[in-house]
């Protein structure tokens, strides 16, 4: 496993634990307007992160256990809301398909 990897798992750990924390202790009806907008962009950044590391998990496996990258994807499938396996063929069908040819 690659340094780079090790920080995707970070970040992954953290939205897990980001999502339980708002999910427990955040109540919208008392919420600040700028607690609001920082928990936003907060959110919004996980989702970009959840992006890029399924882009990323659907070029090359994370683990070298076939088990663990199932895992993995799972996780990926729960953090951005439907399986990941779904974005592989439309990711590389439309944007890999010219990759080092000529058009």
């Amino acid at each position: 496993m690659h340094m780079s990897d090790m920080r995707s798992i970070t970040f992954m750990i953290l939205w897990y634990i980001s999502l339980y924390m708002q999910f427990i202790y955040r109540n919208t009806s008392i919420e600040t307007y700028k607690l609001t907008i920082l928990l936003h962009l907060l959110n919004s950044l996980h989702c970009f992160q959840g992006c890029v590391m399924t882009h990323n998990a659907m070029h090359i496996n994370v683990f070298d256990s076939p088990i663990l990258n199932r895992i993995y994807r799972i996780l990926l499938s729960i953090w951005q809301g439907g399986p990941v396996s779904t974005y592989e063929s439309g990711h590389n069908k439309t944007h890999h398909v010219y990759l080092e040819t000529n058009r």
